[in-house]
């Protein structure tokens, strides 16, 4: 009926690139909680004081087979507790990202991939992207 459709969703590369990008869409929009077990493991890559109150920490992210592994950058406050749906600064696809701070700013190196919701500044703190190979 419309082919023009079913060529595109035949082709299994769109189809798997779609499902990864839909997966990390939802991974970086909701929250992050597994539907089968409502939870998912955070567990901390690096960890930055950026400041005596402020602290830049990635972590990786897995909540099941149901979407893609994502890594996130957060900016915690010193005595808060931390909403990730809040102190979030971005999230990735894969697991590879490099924080560094000169005083002046947060550098977040990353292997290529797509970003989601990245933040320019935040709690007072520029940040800035770079990819990397």
């Amino acid at each position: 009926m419309f082919p023009h459709v079913t060529n595109r969703f035949n082709n299994g590369e769109i189809v798997r690139g779609s499902l990864v990008v839909l997966g990390c869409l939802a991974l970086a929009t909701s929250g992050c909680t597994d539907p089968l077990t409502g939870a998912c493991e955070y567990e901390i890559v690096d960890r930055v004081a950026l400041t005596d109150e402020l602290t830049a920490t990635s972590l990786s992210v897995g909540c099941g087979a149901t979407v893609a592994d994502t890594s996130w950058v957060v900016i915690e406050a010193d005595g808060e507790q931390t909403d990730y749906s809040r102190d979030r600064i971005v999230a990735f696809e894969g697991d590879h990202v490099e924080l560094s701070w000169d005083g002046q700013e947060l550098m977040v190196r990353h292997r290529a991939g797509q970003l989601f919701g990245p933040k320019a500044n935040y709690r007072g703190v520029h940040i800035r992207y770079e990819q990397i190979d």
